[in-house]
């Protein structure tokens, strides 16, 4: 009796991320069979994944976001967030800064390359 009431509660906790998955697989235009051959199992192992019949494809969500052309995060059903804009521009400008100090710096070894070769010639 506990081991069909442990898969009961299995069935359950999958269910929410088995769901998930099924969307995304739709959502990208895949069937069952190409999402099973994109992660490597076979199909009846993807099928029982999407049915919530097992936690077996856990240790598998980083393969099957990649093969259903998703993030982790969406599998798991993590929130995202928009972007702060202020902390945006914030990080574009330190991006600028930076680019800058790479051009620059490009440059002053440059002139210590021709330094260096007009001192051997």
């Amino acid at each position: 009796m506990a081991s069909k009431e442990r898969r009961d509660a299995d069935r359950r906790a999958a269910a929410p991320l088995a769901a998930r998955i099924r969307e995304a697989r739709t959502a990208a235009g895949i069937s069952q069979e190409e999402a099973a051959r994109r992660i490597g199992v076979v199909h009846r192992t993807y099928t029982r994944w999407e049915r919530g019949e097992t936690l077996g494809f856990i240790g598998h969500i980083g393969a099957i976001a990649q093969a259903l052309e998703t993030t982790t995060d969406e599998l798991m059903g993590e929130a995202r967030s928009a972007p702060d804009p202020a902390s945006v521009e914030d990080l574009s400008t330190k991006l600028d800064a930076l680019l800058e100090e790479v051009q620059q710096l490009r440059e002053d070894l440059a002139d210590l390359q021709k330094k260096q070769s007009s001192r051997r010639g």
